[in-house]
């Protein structure tokens, strides 16, 4: 039996069966992206990539509420294929987010890489958004037609979140191994991706779910932001980083801070 607030040290398609259908708020996932990176315990190169895909958005579908949300993290080159596998699977679009990041990957024969995507799907037409839940004092934009304006609100462009580096370049969130400047988890991911994702989209006590625990980023947030989750983790040794990030954070230390004066609001 799967209970909440917990990691699980299992095969997310085995451990996402076990969850009881329509009792998950959000889930937010960061996926391998099928290019031979190296994790502790996943071969990140298979031929069945998509068909495996396809398993865990099926079952993604069954335990999400009907006013649930979907974020997956990815890659652009799968962007075709994976809008082909959400729409298969009955998810209906909101948004294409785009990450910004500050590095880029490198390629000889096309432009140098410099965003990611974050899919935002939901269950039904019916989700549950509550905009003004993440306000930042970055975007003041207009109506179409300039007889509104939206004050803070966040648009699908995240280009004000700086990723977790390594090496010499510390990041205050960054989980490093001891006396290094080594990611524990080399995909390590800001929290603030998470945040934006979970507070507009979720209310305190809702459940949380991630399929590919990795650093335990998203249930570190759901814990902070006074959300359940649950997370599944393959690798035994990154279970152990999430239980030890997740034992320094108290349920809800969260609070709610607009970014914008008040005066704006």
């Amino acid at each position: 039996m799967i209970e909440i607030n917990k990691v699980y040290n299992m095969d997310c398609l085995e451990g996402i069966k076990l969850i009881d259908a329509k009792s998950i708020g959000t889930l937010w996932t960061d996926p391998p992206y099928n290019i031979n990176y190296n994790y502790d315990e996943y071969d990140d190169v298979r031929p069945d990539y998509y068909e495996w895909c396809d398993k865990w958005l099926k079952e993604a579908y069954r335990v999400l509420k009907d006013d649930g949300s979907l974020f997956v993290k990815m890659w652009s080159r799968h962007l075709i294929p994976f809008l082909d596998l959400l729409k298969k699977n009955n998810f209906i679009f909101k948004n294409l987010i785009i990450w910004k990041r500050k590095s880029c990957a490198n390629y000889d024969n096309k432009y140098l890489g410099g965003y990611e995507l974050i899919f935002f799907f939901t269950k039904t037409e019916n989700n549950k958004f509550i905009p003004d839940a993440f306000l930042r004092n970055t975007q003041f934009l207009k109506r179409w037609d300039g007889t509104k304006e939206y004050k803070g609100r966040v648009n699908d462009l995240w280009d004000d979140i700086q990723h977790v580096t390594a090496g010499n370049l510390f990041h205050p969130e960054g989980i490093y191994e001891e006396g290094t400047g080594k990611k524990c988890h080399s995909a390590q991911h800001p929290e603030e991706l998470v945040l934006r994702s979970i507070l507009c989209s979720t209310e305190e006590g809702d459940t949380i779910l991630d399929i590919f625990a990795g650093s335990g980023t998203s249930l570190a947030v759901a814990k902070k932001t006074g959300r359940n989750y649950i997370g599944f983790e393959i690798s035994k040794e990154y279970c152990n980083v999430i239980e030890n990030r997740l034992s320094k954070i108290s349920f809800g230390e969260y609070k709610r801070q607009n970014k914008l004066p008040e005066d704006f609001l």
